[in-house]
């Protein structure tokens, strides 16, 4: 698996193959059970990309108890939050890095090469301690069986 898209602080465990990827998380309140993520990552920093232009962008899943409560997913404007709404103090929250279909760099080579998911080990947020503190996180990516 080529891993080198996924940014300046990659790397590859020679036995695994994970690819990592750091990012960094801050979840602001909207309202009482209202809240939006936010991520900072790492993609194309090598290359000096912006979020729009670099061929691959940072999807995130927002779940808590099995049931999806905020998703981005490419297919848009590229961004770096979503908004999400809940009662619960804990939410999971899975990275995956996909092929940025509106790049301008993108081409039909560059979306066969990026055109694999890669999927990261998600991550547990505490939404009622952490509110407003920048999170770093290592992702590891998920080994699929």
């Amino acid at each position: 698996m080529n891993c080198q898209h996924l940014g300046s602080n990659r790397t590859l465990e020679e036995n695994n193959k994970k690819a990592t990827l750091k990012v960094v998380t801050e979840v602001v309140p909207e309202g009482d059970t209202s809240y939006y993520l936010t991520w900072k990552d790492t993609i194309g920093n090598s290359k000096n990309y912006s979020i729009f232009d670099r061929p691959t962008e940072l999807w995130c899943l927002i779940t808590n108890h099995g049931d999806t409560i905020g998703y981005y997913k490419g297919l848009s404007t590229p961004r770096a939050l979503e908004y999400f709404s809940t009662n619960d103090s804990i939410v999971q929250v899975t990275f995956m890095v996909g092929p940025n279909v509106f790049s301008q760099r993108m081409t039909r080579q560059l979306l066969e090469k990026y055109n694999e998911v890669v999927v990261f080990d998600p991550v547990e947020i505490n939404i009622k301690r952490n509110l407003r503190k920048k999170m770093e996180f290592v992702l590891t990516q998920k080994l699929v069986k």
